[in-house]
């Protein structure tokens, strides 16, 4: 009896786990193979869990994305704040002899 209700506190946590990666989903319309690994490192011991995780990300028209490392910040303050960087670079490199 205390065996089954392991079971199920676990299945319980995994699926909170997973509801968060699918609400996370859908909101960006994508998650990334990293932060999966993150929720559940030894995922490959699961593949039963990954195959549902991935029918379901499926079923909610969430992509699976690589993404960078684990400690990269996907803010999107940080994303945006590279781009003005890159575009202000971008405007810095003109040279008005190399013009001519």
């Amino acid at each position: 009896m205390t065996r089954g209700k392991r079971a199920k506190g676990g299945r319980g946590k995994q699926d909170t786990k997973v509801e968060a990666l699918i609400t996370l989903g859908r909101e960006r319309g994508y998650v990334t193979y990293d932060e999966i690994l993150r929720e559940f490192p030894t995922i490959e011991d699961n593949v039963l869990l990954l195959e549902e995780m991935y029918e379901r990300f499926s079923t909610a028209g969430i992509d699976i994305l690589e993404g960078g490392g684990m400690l990269e910040d996907t803010s999107a303050d940080t994303v945006l704040e590279k781009k003005k960087l890159q575009h202000r670079r971008a405007d810095a490199g003109f040279d008005s002899v190399q013009m001519y």
